[in-house]
C-alpha cells in the first residue's frame, strides 16, 4: 500500500478520531461553530482534521427580529431561525462545541426521508 507523503496520521490523531466516533457515531448531535450557528443531525463520520459529516441536518441561527440581520450575541430582541440543510460537512477548524442531544426516534428505513420531513422538519 502506498501512502501519499502529505497524509500524516499520528497515533494521537487516530485515537482522537476513534474516541469521537465512539461517542457520537450514529447519534443525534448538535455542533456549534464559531459564527454562532448550530447544526443538529445524525453524526455520520469524521476524519483526522475533525471535519464532521452530519445527515438529516437542521441549521439554527439567531436572527434579530427588528432588522432581520444575523447577530453574534443573544439579546432580548432575537429569535432562533431553523432551516433544513440535509447532509452537511462542517470543517473542524470552525467547530467550537459538540454534544449529543436526545436519542433519535427509531425509523424503519434510515435512508428514507419523506418530502414533508425534508421541507418542514
Amino acid at each position: 500500500m502506498i501512502q501519499a507523503p502529505y497524509i500524516k496520521e499520528d497515533d494521537q490523531s487516530r485515537k482522537a478520531v476513534k474516541t469521537i466516533e465512539e461517542t457520537f457515531l450514529g447519534k443525534n448531535t448538535k455542533i456549534t461553530i464559531n459564527d454562532g450557528r448550530t447544526f443538529e443531525g445524525r453524526f455520520v463520520c469524521t476524519d483526522s482534521e475533525v471535519n464532521v459529516i452530519l445527515q438529516g441536518t437542521h441549521e439554527y441561527r439567531i436572527r434579530n427580529q427588528s432588522k432581520g440581520t444575523e447577530v453574534d450575541t443573544a439579546n432580548t430582541d432575537t429569535t432562533l431561525q431553523k432551516r433544513w440543510a440535509g447532509m452537511v460537512m462542517i470543517p473542524g477548524q470552525h467547530i467550537t462545541n459538540v454534544e449529543v442531544v436526545q436519542p433519535l426516534p427509531p425509523k424503519t428505513n434510515d435512508a428514507a426521508i419523506t418530502a414533508g420531513e425534508a421541507m418542514y422538519g
